[in-house]
This record gives C-alpha cells, structure tokens and sequence, in this order.
C-alpha cells in the first residue's frame, strides 16, 4: 500500500519541482513523510554486506562539460550555458569565442579570469578528441556529459594531490601519488568525472542515459575520465548521493 500511495503521489506533485536528477534529501522536502520513508529504505539498501545495486556516490565536479560527435565528426568540450542554447561549436576557438560573448564579466580583472577561462575550454580538443570512440551504442552522433575534476594539475604535497573543484561545495578530494589514481593523475592535465551520454545536442537532464563504465574514452593518458563510482538512480528517477 505504501509502494501505491507513494506512486500516487509522485505522479500529483508538479513536475516543475527540482531537476530531472535530484537528491536524496529531495525526497524528504517534495514528499514529506512518505519521501522520507523511501529515502529511509534507499540508505537502509546501501548499509548492507553486499553493497547496492541501485546506489552509487558520484564525484562533485565543476563546471559542467559536453563533447561528443556529430555524424562522426568530434565536437570539442563546451559549458552548459552553450549546451542549453543549442549551439554546436565546431572547434575549440568556436567555444572560447560563445564564453567570451556571453556572461558578466566587467571589471579589467573579471575580463582576464573569463579570457583564462575561455582559453582552457579552447585548449581541452586535443585532449578529448583521441579518446572520444567513433561509436557509442552503435550510433556516431552522441554527446558526453561529465562534470571537471581538475583543468590543470593539482600540487603534490606530501604524496598527496589535492582538489576542490567546485567552489559552491566544501569538498575537497585527497589522492596518494602511489595509488591506481595517483599514478594516473601524475600523467594528466585535466581530470573529469562522467555520468551520462545524451543522443542528440541540447537534450534537457531529463533524456540523459547513465554510463556506468568510461573506460573506452581513457585511451589519451593526459585526460582521465573518472566512472562514477558507486552512484546510482533511485526507482523514481532520483540520483542519490
């Protein structure tokens, strides 16, 4: 009965609320004590010997980066805010130029960082396009979404690199130089974390398909592209992490 009224429920609360992905805790503000019961039984699923099949955490990275190709043709890296309009850039000149074009940058300072900005988008092509596979789920034309991790290298201190790639987060990650990771970031400039491919450019979250293995796109050792380890989609439809 409490599976049915849930059900009941999801389907009379407006669909504007939140993202097509939301959080556990979303659960808890939309549906109050019945989202609460399900969140209760998500955690209860992870604290098990055997893990869960359903939960996963995912990294915390920022910004948001698309690439992918086009009928075949690469099609470099670019931020939401282009994703969203729609516009396909064709090269990493292409990108810097909409970055450049748009924002609010207005101070001589502002300016600078948003052209640093823009130029380590230009500068990310070469890194992405060997690693990019001609094929995804036997289609050429498919996109990437991934959240960065790092855009330059981080500092080894102590024999640790440590990150903090999104500055609306406190998170901070901390890898040891001689681990699997560690060896792999000494070899990289940039770092991302993927999470899913959409089949056309522009799609909304909501027509995102979960990846749950990039190694295929790990072939160019100066670009990691970091699964998303342990994250997973609640049955209706929200990442818990």
């Amino acid at each position: 009965m409490r599976l049915l009224e849930l059900k009941e429920l999801l389907e009379a609360v407006d669909p504007k609320l939140g993202r097509a992905f939301n959080h556990l805790e979303d659960l808890v503000f939309f549906y109050g004590s019945q989202g609460t019961i399900e969140a209760l039984e998500h955690l209860k699923d992870m604290n098990t010997e055997q893990g869960s099949s359903s939960v996963r955490m995912k990294w915390d990275g920022n910004p948001q980066i698309y690439w992918g190709r086009e009928n075949g043709v690469f099609i470099p890296p670019h931020g939401h805010a282009q994703w969203g309009k729609g516009v396909l850039p064709q090269s990493g000149e292409d990108v810097a130029k909409y970055i450049m074009s748009t924002g609010r940058a207005v101070t001589p300072e502002e300016v600078v960082s948003r052209q640093q900005f823009a130029d380590k988008f230009a500068s990310l092509a070469p890194l992405f396009e060997p690693g990019t596979p001609e094929q995804l789920d036997g289609s050429d034309t498919f996109y990437v979404y991934a959240d960065a991790l790092f855009l330059e290298q981080p500092e080894l201190v102590d024999g640790v690199y440590s990150f903090h790639p999104n500055p609306k987060s406190n998170t901070t990650y901390h890898v040891r130089a001689d681990s699997e990771l560690g060896r792999r970031i000494a070899q990289a400039e940039v770092m991302v974390v993927g999470h899913a491919y959409f089949t056309s450019h522009g799609q909304p979250d909501s027509a995102q398909i979960p990846i749950n293995d990039f190694t295929m796109f790990n072939s160019n050792p100066k670009l990691i592209v970091q699964s998303a380890i342990l994250c997973c989609y609640s049955s209706h439809g929200y990442l818990i992490c």
